[in-house]
């Protein structure tokens, strides 16, 4: 392993065990570069963020592009901001009398605008692909 991501993980306290096994078996094959180990524990230290990391699709996406939740929270509150407008425009005094309409519209709007944001969204997988790959990811 790369002296340099030794020292990395030393210095945060960490072992290659302690990582997820496709970042710890990308540490030894070489395909993780300091940038990418010191980026990753960087967004894993946050409470939030360091939550997401767990799951492989997030993790993928965060370390390809760090502000990646910056611009799906700027997508989806844009379009929970402008869906609740347009809701009220169209729904006038029926507003209230027709609030489960507006939440299932509204949460068809968060459940676009996060997809819009997630498909095209570059991702850094160190994951096995193929037959080897284990299980169906759903956030993968």
């Amino acid at each position: 392993m790369d002296p340099a991501l030794l020292a990395l993980l030393a210095a945060s306290g960490k072992s290659a065990a302690s990582l997820p096994a496709d970042i710890s078996a990308a540490l030894f094959t070489g395909k993780v570069t300091p940038e990418i180990l010191q980026r990753y524990l960087n967004l894993e230290s946050s409470f939030l963020i360091g939550w997401l990391m767990q799951f492989p699709g997030f993790r993928e996406r965060l370390l390809a592009d760090p502000s990646f939740m910056v611009k799906l929270a700027i997508e989806v509150g844009i379009g929970i901001c402008t869906k609740c407008t347009a809701e009220f425009t169209k729904r006038g005094d029926s507003f209230s009398k027709e609030l489960d309409f507006v939440a299932a519209n509204v949460l068809m709007a968060i459940i676009a605008d996060f997809m819009l944001v997630w498909l095209p969204a570059p991702t850094l997988s160190y994951a096995a692909t193929g037959a080897s790959k284990s299980s169906f990811d759903l956030l993968g």
